[in-house]
């Protein structure tokens, strides 16, 4: 089993990052409303809000990859704080209701990480953007990965001390999906695919092999900017960002 292949350039998940709209022409009112995601608390559940009329209880998520931030404002207008700040280029902020956890891709380390809607530190996933793009759970015994052929994920045994082989696929998409990327959250048991640009927009649980879709920014606020209504200014430590960090204005 050959997992070794040409890796996909930093510089292009920079561009995609950053000129995604290039990639999915729109209509300029969808194309603002996917610049980020609108969540709303409900019965202490975070869930996904109308993108078009959010609820006016919703917030909007973004990345603004120039500052190596993600955001959030009030969906009805106000002063933008930083949910978590110190990434690389984050872009392709996309949310996880089963997990109540938000995900980005970090385009200067090929990264893919989560934070929790309720709080706590950010986890960076097992991830990979080379394809075929193994995800490597070896155990002392066996050779083992996830790894991508064309729309169909698999997972590869190799016994190291008999040699046998085996190959089982885990899911089959039709033939004009594209997956670019895996990231796996071992804790959770969930492995998550990326689209052609590398955004994670599905979740695959590995004990029941359900697949579910995430939702997901399409394109990118441009950098330094923020939604019609909000405030970006500096904002005191006082306006508690999810992560814990320093919040602050980082354009």
């Amino acid at each position: 089993m050959n997992v070794m292949s040409k890796a996909w350039p930093v510089a292009a998940l920079a561009l995609a990052a950053l000129s995604a709209a290039a990639l999915y022409p729109r209509d300029a009112e969808t194309r603002v409303a996917s610049e980020t995601l609108a969540l709303e608390l409900q019965s202490g559940v975070y869930v996904e809000s109308s993108r078009t009329s959010p609820s006016p209880d919703a917030e909007l998520y973004w990345a603004d990859a120039e500052a190596g931030v993600v955001r959030r404002c009030p969906a009805a207008g106000g002063a933008v704080e930083t949910v978590i700040d110190s990434l690389g280029i984050p872009y392709g902020v996309a949310f996880d209701g089963e997990t109540q956890e938000l995900m980005w891709t970090d385009a200067s380390g090929e990264r893919v990480q989560k934070l929790a809607l309720a709080g706590g530190e950010p986890r960076t996933l097992l991830a990979s953007f080379d394809a075929p793009y193994a995800i490597d759970v070896s155990t002392d015994d066996e050779l083992v990965y996830y790894a991508v052929d064309g729309p169909v994920v698999y997972l590869n045994r190799l016994n190291q001390a008999t040699g046998e082989e085996r190959s089982e696929p885990l899911l089959t998409l039709g033939d004009a999906e594209t997956i670019h990327g895996l990231a796996l959250d071992a804790e959770r048991g969930v492995l998550y695919l990326g689209d052609a640009n590398g955004r994670m927009t599905r979740g695959l649980h590995l004990k029941t092999l359900d697949v579910r879709a995430m939702a997901t920014t399409e394109t990118e606020m441009p950098p330094g900017q923020a939604p019609k209504g909000a405030v970006l200014a500096p904002i005191s430590d006082a306006t508690a960002a999810i992560a814990g960090s320093t919040t602050h204005d980082a354009r």
